[in-house]
């Protein structure tokens, strides 16, 4: 990352009439369009420079015609996670996606049937609900277990959930949106239950990149052969280099029938296509942006520090500083307002769009979710109006 372009230095780039969701699609979800958003979890700072000069590089050739992923794409990602995260990946385990969730869907389709049951933990990234009863599977949830802002697993709940015949377990690590950083012990005893009922894990793993020291990522598939076996990887640059409307992802699945298997069901869906952009954007990533990562993480961190030094504790609200995404899961339950008013608040008055917990599952009810993925002048500026909300609030209490 260039020093002039470093995030705390970064303008606020206009996004408005991009058809940028984050942006452009606040009406429908807020009922008006004139909000600070700090929702939907892509960032409001610049992609990576050598990012942007190869898709100017690209773009300029004039002809886009039918493309392919060549060897040099799936290079950049195996040299990356060798290099950043200590996992060996052999080229014959890679297959593709347009992306994680819908990677996810043909999982679910590929390895089970209707009516089987699959397993999430939550609060959790609503489309893992979605994707498995859009998809007529019967969806088992194990709540996450949450101490002073500390979230864990709940390996008996899981274990009982196992024994009555669930198929399949979608893992988000790290975790949207709590930021734990799964360590490989708490993996390793989760993937040891997955063995012993014989449950196919597919792991959501987008955020591997945004994660803060000392806390490290931990790929469940590289703990041991046997869990490498038992998993299916999905991974993309998207959160990391902010490029997730190119919609591309890549699946690690060392499992060779599993492979088979889902390459099949890939081709059969006609989803064995590449995007010539998103080819380039994620070799390019992957290739030189390591530099630019290491700079975004402290400016991230520290977005992370000023929301929790300044909020945590005002009128009651917790946090946690998360372990990493760039997500703050904030608590307002001991206000004891209820979820309705308090968003009431935070739109009518302070004119900030949160997450509403509730949409992360019933675990939700009483928190907002947070991203700090933008320049410095936007957190502190969602500071003040979440300051101004509460204090709104407490004043109309009284």
């Amino acid at each position: 990352m260039h020093s002039e372009q470093q995030p705390e230095n970064t303008d606020v780039i206009v996004r408005r009439g991009t058809d940028c969701e984050k942006w452009d699609g606040m009406a429908q979800v807020f009922g008006r369009d004139d909000l600070l958003p700090m929702w939907v979890a892509d960032m409001d700072l610049p992609a990576p420079p050598q990012v942007v000069d190869a898709l100017k590089n690209r773009a300029e050739h004039q002809v886009y015609g039918y493309t392919f992923r060549p060897d040099s794409y799936y290079q950049a990602f195996i040299d990356w996670n060798r290099q950043r995260h200590h996992w060996q990946i052999s080229p014959e385990c890679l297959s593709d996606a347009p992306g994680v969730i819908p990677a996810m869907a043909l999982c679910i389709h590929t390895y089970t049937a209707p009516g089987d049951q699959i397993l999430i933990q939550t609060p959790v990234y609503r489309p893992f609900f979605d994707v498995v009863t859009d998809n007529k599977r019967k969806l088992v949830t194990s709540p996450l277990v949450e101490d002073q802002g500390y979230y864990q697993m709940d390996y008996d709940d899981i274990a009982q959930k196992f024994a009555q015949g669930v198929r399949m377990m979608i893992l988000c690590n790290p975790h949207n949106p709590v930021g734990r950083v799964w360590t490989a012990d708490e993996l390793k005893r989760l993937g040891e239950l997955c063995l012993a009922y014989d449950v196919k894990i597919i792991t959501d793993e987008i955020w591997a990149d945004l994660v803060y020291p000392p806390h490290r990522y931990q790929p469940m598939a590289a703990i041991n052969r046997d869990l490498a076996n038992q998993t299916i990887a999905l991974l993309a640059p998207s959160k990391t280099f902010n490029i997730a409307g190119l919609h591309n992802s890549i699946a690690v699945i060392h499992n060779k029938d599993w492979k088979k298997q889902y390459d099949q069901a890939l081709k059969r869906a006609h989803l064995d296509f590449a995007n010539i952009f998103s080819v380039v954007a994620f070799t390019a990533a992957y290739r030189f942006g390591g530099e630019w990562l290491d700079q975004l993480l402290g400016h991230l961190k520290s977005n992370c520090h000023q929301v929790t030094a300044a909020l945590d504790g005002y009128g009651g609200i917790r946090i946690r500083p998360p372990e990493g995404t760039y997500l703050l899961w904030l608590d307002f339950r001991s206000l004891g307002l209820g979820q309705d008013l308090i968003i009431k608040a935070l739109v009518e008055h302070g004119k900030l769009g949160l997450s509403d917990g509730r949409s992360f599952g019933r675990e939700g009810d009483g928190y907002m979710r947070m991203n700090v993925g933008c320049p410095r002048s936007m957190v502190t500026e969602g500071i003040a109006r979440i300051k101004e909300s509460i204090a709104y609030l407490t004043e109309k209490a009284e």
